[in-house]
């Protein structure tokens, strides 16, 4: 919901410890503004404060080391306040 905070968090364990990247739209999100990327040894969160429809989107997690990579995908849907959110959105 609008004005709401969105924190979207990844654990990932590997030797070596792997790299971990946020985007959006396949664009690298970096800390500045409403968006914050934190990352602490096996674990990365990204946290968008006052979400805003603009934020609505395709969001994924790049994680990899010199072993190999995985991207783990999740949609965003932001919502004014009163609307209803879609019949298959899951509210965490």
């Amino acid at each position: 919901m609008e004005d709401k905070s969105l924190c979207l968090t990844c654990f990932a364990e590997g030797d070596p410890m792997p790299e971990m990247f946020w985007l959006k739209n396949d664009r690298e999100i970096v800390s500045v503004g409403r968006f914050s990327v934190a990352r602490d040894n096996n674990c990365t969160t990204l946290t968008i404060y006052s979400v805003c429809m603009e934020d609505s989107g395709n969001y994924s997690v790049f994680v990899r080391n010199k072993y190999g990579s995985q991207t783990v995908n999740v949609t965003v849907s932001v919502y004014k306040h009163g609307e209803k959110p879609r019949a298959d959105a899951v509210e965490m």
